[in-house]
């Protein structure tokens, strides 16, 4: 164990692992407690003056981050999670329902965890929460690959980057490793608000590169989207799975269609592809967005490449909460062209596994081929879907 802490570059045993984190979180516990300490001792402050419970609270704190710091996170290895909910609020009549905020997941990411790295793409709001609530820790993010400028996300950022910090602070271990790499368009890059890390730790990705390398043997190709949004790219990425096996996964990141999209993805073993608006009149008259890929965008999407899996996400509810059947719709007007694609709505706790394509079922944990998963519809709008395998879905 003490060859890990000492050596970064010793490739450290699986089962060794927890060892080394309750040692870490023990240092960790033991300097939080130092510090709350050295808060309450400091002043000679009287015992009657509430600046005391103030200090009480701010230690309790700090074990708190300390205790984080000792969680193992998840021994997932080689999946693709989606952690998006709804990117807007839904429509005026929707709002009127009281109970609506307390089942609007807003917000979110999508992780891909392979090759020992771990990709959080596109963080926005509640990201992390999302990202707890899955079991998963900030020691799981290597990288974070922001795919266009969004400024109400860039809170989130500010959050993410500071919980690496806390986390390094407290595990010993931590702070050996390579810090997160943050990965940014070029309007990100040029205003993004990581002021407190270092440079050598944000990097520009512009599309007109051909590719980028990034460590575990991961392969990107960014290529520039279509829409208002400038700078904005979508990407190709190939990785190395744990049992040698490559696949391809596409992002197509906020887009409107264009003819080129199908190329840039035509190899891809799994899409994300993002929906956003998409009215019935976009539907009915086949109209495409100039900002958005929509209905329309989406079918051509489909149409024009040969994906395994379509995981369609991003939906804005302006309209009402349709998921499930815009999905219907597209399997429907496919089949009219005698065409045959599996196509899920994403939604949190859509957990993929890239070596087989299984899914997690919500219900009993259990992985299952993503053709014999169902998407269930939430029990109220807008509340989140679950992915039952067939047990769980007639029980």
């Amino acid at each position: 164990m003490r060859k890990a802490i000492d050596s970064p570059e010793y490739d450290t045993p699986k089962d060794a692992w927890e060892k080394i984190n309750a040692a870490s979180a023990k240092l960790g516990l033991t300097q939080a407690a130092e510090e709350a300490a050295a808060m309450a001792e400091g002043e000679g402050i009287p015992k009657a003056d509430p600046l005391n419970r103030i200090m009480d609270i701010m230690g309790d704190d700090r074990n708190k981050l300390a205790e984080y710091a000792a969680k193992p996170g998840t021994h997932y290895s080689d999946v693709l999670v989606i952690l998006a909910g709804w990117p807007s609020v839904t429509s005026t009549e929707s709002l009127l329902d009281g109970g609506l905020s307390q089942r609007l997941t807003q917000g979110g990411a999508c992780f891909i965890k392979t090759s020992g790295q771990g990709i959080l793409i596109d963080p926005g709001f509640d990201s992390l929460r999302y990202f707890s609530e899955m079991g998963f820790h900030i020691r799981e993010v290597t990288q974070v690959i922001s795919s266009h400028r969004q400024r109400p996300s860039y809170q989130e950022l500010e959050n993410l980057a500071y919980l690496a910090d806390q986390w390094r602070n407290y595990d010993t271990a931590a702070k050996e490793r390579i810090p997160i790499q943050f990965y940014f368009d070029l309007s990100t890059y040029k205003d993004h608000p990581l002021e407190d890390v270092a440079d050598e730790n944000i990097h520009p990705l512009e599309p007109g590169q051909p590719r980028y390398s990034l460590p575990g043997d991961i392969e990107l190709k960014p290529f520039e989207t279509k829409g208002s949004l400038k700078s904005s790219f979508g990407f190709w990425l190939e990785a190395r799975l744990d049992n040698g096996q490559k696949r391809c996964i596409g992002y197509t990141s906020d887009t409107g269609f264009f003819p080129e999209l199908c190329t840039k993805l035509a190899d891809c073993d799994v899409i994300i592809a993002t929906l956003s608006d998409s009215s019935v009149d976009d539907i009915r008259d086949n109209k495409l967005s100039e900002d958005h890929l929509g209905y329309t965008g989406l079918l051509k999407l489909v149409q024009g490449t040969n994906a395994k899996l379509y995981i369609v996400s991003d939906f804005r509810g302006g309209a009402g909460d349709a998921r499930i059947e815009l999905v219907q719709k597209l399997a429907y007007d496919l089949k009219k062209d005698k065409r045959k694609a599996e196509i899920i709505p994403g939604d949190v706790g859509c957990l993929l596994d890239l070596r087989d394509l299984k899914m997690l079922c919500s219900s009993c944990g259990e992985f299952t081929s993503h053709k014999r998963i169902a998407v269930s519809k939430p029990d109220a709008a807008f509340g989140r879907l679950r992915y039952l395998c067939k047990k769980c879905l007639l029980g």
